[in-house]
């Protein structure tokens, strides 16, 4: 090795980062990628939110913002409100569908099979139960990776769940009057 190519050789060497050294940096800027500002991440569903043309509020109660929506079947309206909240990285699209209160109790075992064979053949589909036993349908997205397209794709896929819980999985399994209340929230 030549005597001119030394100091650039140990110059070179000198900017190589050791992979634990590496490791930490990733693991920080993870972090901080997975810490978005929260402000701007509400921004940003806002924004959302206006260009699919939806009504919408900032509830303080709940840190978090309501969508009202309504699904209109061949024979009635069903009033719903979706919650959109963040949960660390995460950010939570959820609403209620049917409380317990309106599910006969001969016909649970019945209804949460259904809602597992949809969740299985509709891949988009996720209905899910609270603690307590309200019907209700979760979409999350990791916040790095909310883009519109894909806040779009998620959100949607929330007012075809409900439409076919009401014209599929509700008449063929429970039937009968309309629910008292589907307005209510699901978190």
């Amino acid at each position: 090795m030549s005597e001119e190519n030394k100091p650039q050789q140990q110059t070179e060497e000198a900017k190589k980062v050791s992979p634990e050294e590496m490791e930490k940096l990733h693991n920080i800027i993870k972090q901080l990628v997975e810490r978005s500002d929260l402000c701007m991440v509400e921004d940003r569903i806002a924004t959302y939110l206006k260009m699919l043309g939806l009504k919408f509020e900032k509830s303080q109660e709940l840190n978090a913002f309501v969508v009202p929506y309504v699904i209109k079947t061949k024979d009635r309206e069903h009033k719903h409100l979706i919650i959109i909240r963040t949960s660390g990285p995460w950010l939570i699209l959820s609403v209620g569908i049917i409380s317990k209160d309106d599910i006969p109790p001969t016909k649970t075992d019945d209804l949460y099979k259904e809602l597992l064979q949809a969740n299985h053949k509709y891949p988009e589909f996720s209905y899910d139960i609270d603690v307590d036993g309200n019907v209700g349908y979760t979409e999350d997205i990791f916040i790095p990776a909310l883009t519109f397209d894909v806040f779009a794709e998620e959100f949607l896929s929330i007012p075809a769940a409900i439409r076919y819980f009401w014209e599929t999985i509700f008449p063929s399994i429970i039937g009968g009057e309309k629910p008292r209340k589907t307005d209510f929230y699901y978190t």
